[in-house]
């Protein structure tokens, strides 16, 4: 048990020294992944830290993120990349690449929104690169909005007010009240993928129960966002079945592998482009 013990706290000590090194050797790199409207159009993208580690290979987030958060890394990964995808948008922007009605979503954690310097970071690299804030959408967990709540109001007023966006990821694993949702600055609710991946339409063979319960959940969800006037987005989209009940149920926006996988940055700039090309027209 001892020798299992000592051997998780080693490989976390290189992990965290692997990290340290990484953000200083560039061996991380931006993913988009799209946000679509129920016709397809592109709405959003959301950024996603990528690992190009020498020897490992690609090395996702769930891999590093829990050892980036019990280390304090996750502030030093979370403002790179905020920073390299606010310069994204800057020189797609410069190329005329990015039509204007396209966001990008940020994912930010506990640890940054507690760090004194967090809304100074925002603001100076957003006027270092000349990027407006309403291209930015930040995202936050239901947790964090619960456990955190004077901090995070706080932050999220005063970020809000200058024309950010923040959104409540994984939507509904919480246990935050209608007054958290109601009184926060939020604009938008992301519904966990743990809700839509049990959508079906009605099927004699399948449980009716079951899939009237997922479908009211989501049902519930989207009719909260309708009455706050929050835009709701679906994440965890994989299936045209999944995107059926969605629709009928009037959900606007959708993410999935269903539309696409996260792609890097020379990839998303095709679909930018055309985009761009149909918001001329």
């Amino acid at each position: 048990f001892h020798m299992r013990m000592q051997d998780t706290a080693r490989q976390r000590m290189t992990m965290e020294a692997e990290l340290r090194v990484a953000l200083i050797d560039g061996q991380f790199e931006l993913y988009f992944q799209p946000q679509v409207t129920a016709d397809g159009e592109l709405h959003a993208l959301e950024a996603l830290l990528r690992w190009q580690h020498p020897y490992r290979g690609v090395v996702a987030p769930d891999k590093f993120i829990g050892v980036a958060e019990d280390t304090g890394m996750i502030v030093p990964l979370g403002e790179w990349v905020f920073e390299h995808t606010v310069k994204q948008i800057a020189e797609w922007q410069q190329t005329e690449s990015v039509a204007p009605d396209v966001r990008f979503a940020i994912n930010v954690s506990a640890k940054q929104l507690e760090t004194a310097s967090f809304c100074e970071h925002v603001e100076e690299v957003l006027g270092r690169y000349d990027v407006s804030p309403k291209y930015l959408v930040l995202e936050i967990t239901e947790s964090l909005l619960i456990q955190n709540d004077e901090i995070a109001e706080g932050v999220l007023t005063r970020l809000s007010d200058i024309g950010l966006t923040f959104s409540v990821d994984d939507f509904g694993t919480g246990y935050s009240s209608l007054a958290t949702i109601q009184n926060a600055p939020i604009g938008q609710l992301k519904i966990d993928k743990r809700f839509i991946t049990h959508l079906h339409l009605h099927d004699e063979n399948d449980a009716q129960a079951q899939q009237d319960k997922q479908s009211a959940l989501v049902n519930a969800i989207l009719s909260l966002g309708k009455a706050l006037g929050l835009e709701v987005v679906a994440e965890g989209v994989e299936t045209e079945e999944q995107s059926q009940v969605l629709q009928q149920l009037d959900c606007r926006y959708m993410q999935g592998y269903l539309y696409s996988k996260a792609l890097p940055a020379d990839e998303i700039l095709k679909l930018l482009s055309l985009q761009a090309k149909k918001h001329s027209q």
